[in-house]
């Protein structure tokens, strides 16, 4: 009885860190993905500098999102593997190995837009245009990276949705766990190979713009409420 007892207690645990870092990352996000473009005022050190510090709390926020995409990772296979250990197993993979593509955007992120708007060289400060379409390089490149790692998440919501399904958590949550990683399969995917993709790719963003919103949030609010029990 008392070893019962614990394991419950532990998987209620695992619930509400799972829930929380799902809300945590969807407010992160809120603050991350607003990257300077190319369109800057960087004519002058006090500008530059205004900018440095927005785009290190952008990379503040993407650690964060980094950091609880584990938790996620970890808690949602630690939940779901009694129902099925070897799809939750490599849901759990998938959502790691987008972790680490996302990681590497971000490294990217350091190394080139950070350096120039800390210690901007002397040619550059001279020409604020110039500079401004690094910044903005430096951003689409992250963009790029990131976008091929979306489809890597895709994949991982549907695997998750699937095993959501075998579970008394509430269908819905599963059939829209299920919609949003064939939206973020289609619109990435579309994206990666089709040049001319752009013209239908808000279009479709709208039409899976629901479940990707409510999927996580809604799992995470059930996680937190009953999750573990």
């Amino acid at each position: 009885m008392f070893q019962l007892n614990s394991k419950l207690s532990f998987h209620r645990i695992v619930a509400l860190t799972t829930g929380i870092s799902l809300l945590i990352m969807a407010v992160a996000a809120f603050f991350a993905i607003n990257l300077p473009g190319e369109e800057l005022n960087l004519g002058t050190k006090e500008e530059i500098h205004s900018v440095a510090s927005q785009l290190r709390g952008n990379l503040l926020a993407w650690l964060i999102i980094l950091i609880t995409d584990v938790l996620v990772a970890w808690g949602l296979y630690v939940l779901l593997e009694e129902r099925n250990r070897h799809i939750s197993l490599l849901a759990a993979w998938f959502r790691l190995l987008y972790t680490c593509i996302l990681g590497v955007g971000i490294s990217y992120l350091l190394s080139t837009a950070l350096p120039l708007l800390l210690e901007t060289p002397s040619d550059l400060l001279a020409e604020p245009d110039h500079l401004g379409e690094m910044i903005g390089m430096a951003s689409r490149g992250f963009q790029e990276v990131w976008s091929f790692g979306l489809i890597v998440f895709g994949i991982h919501l549907l695997l998750l949705g699937g095993v959501v399904l075998q579970t008394r958590i509430p269908r819905f949550l599963g059939i829209l766990l299920l919609l949003a990683g064939l939206g973020y399969c289609i619109v990435h995917t579309g994206g990666l190979l089709s040049a001319g993709f752009d013209t239908y790719k808000k279009t479709i963003e709208m039409i899976f713009m629901l479940p990707m919103i409510a999927g996580e949030i809604g799992l995470a609010i059930w996680l937190l409420i009953k999750g573990g029990k």
